[in-house]
């Protein structure tokens, strides 16, 4: 059992379990809490949220095509359960997902910190849609969307409890969350270990698996309606990996995509509503 005294889980518990060890890249470890399962990079990534004010959208804008078909599949999830209303994104990019939901007859709202990225999305989907401030900073009324999106933030996210209790105030009574998140219990993950794409330890705090997700969303005032796991359809999503396109990441994609044939691929979309 690993004790740290000034690093304290979600669940206010800090004892801890390392999973994987100091192999990782500038001494990383993941750790599991023994209080509630979730899993966790220690130390702490330095810039996980503020980095991405000078994220640039290069790798966005040349990978467009495929970030859009994987936005249509975000998107084809949530009609199931909201076809129309206030849609707010949070983490918008370069727009993709926004310009989708707005052709779908939603009406569109974004929160991204990268300027870079809104600059591209201007030119699709106009200005005045996407504020440029992290989730936190951005003031949005009580009970005004119908869904809110985050697609790959929320493993970002220092404080758990903090964002979701923001997003559960700003839902309508029956409004939804869709939350898209690498799943640290997929087969890909424990194939890969250490070397796992998903893992990021200098920018992913958190790593959910389905049993964490449910129990923080509980305990923030959701309720879960479905949990998919998911894949990248095309393997040259690897691509984003941010470490650089190899013959082997190609290689290592197109497994990923067939065990997410079967199920077993390390994302996972979650879809929740807000309780009364």
């Amino acid at each position: 059992m690993l004790k740290e005294d000034n690093l304290f889980c979600w669940c206010k518990d800090n004892r801890y379990k390392i999973v994987i060890g100091s192999s990782l890249p500038r001494n990383f470890k993941i750790l599991r809490c023994l209080g509630c399962g979730l899993v966790r990079t220690f130390p702490i990534p330095d810039y996980s949220e503020q980095r991405y004010s000078n994220y640039g959208a290069l790798n966005y804008v040349k990978n467009k095509e495929i970030l859009i078909g994987e936005m249509k599949r975000i998107l084809k999830e949530i009609i199931k359960f909201k076809a129309n209303g206030r849609f707010l994104e949070i983490g918008s990019s370069i727009g993709c997902l926004l310009g989708l939901a707005r052709d779908k007859n939603f009406e569109i709202s974004g929160v991204e910190p990268s300027k870079e990225a809104i600059e591209v999305a201007e030119k699709s989907i106009g200005r005045g849609i996407i504020k440029n401030c992290l989730f936190a900073e951005a003031d949005f009324p009580n009970g005004y969307f119908d869904v809110v999106v985050m697609n790959h933030v929320l493993e970002h996210i220092s404080d758990l409890g903090g964002i979701l209790s923001k997003i559960k105030n700003i839902l309508k009574k029956d409004g939804i969350i869709f939350i898209g998140a690498p799943n640290f219990n997929g087969v890909f993950r424990k194939i890969t270990g250490k070397n796992w794409p998903g893992l990021r330890p200098n920018e992913h705090i958190w790593q959910f698996e389905p049993k964490t997700i449910k129990k923080i969303l509980k305990t923030s005032g959701f309720r879960i309606i479905k949990i998919k796991k998911t894949y990248s359809k095309n393997p040259k999503s690897i691509m984003f990996f941010p470490e650089g396109f190899l013959p082997k990441d190609f290689l290592m994609g197109i497994l990923n995509w067939a065990l997410g044939l079967f199920g077993l691929g390390d994302n996972m979309y979650i879809v929740a509503i807000k309780n009364d």
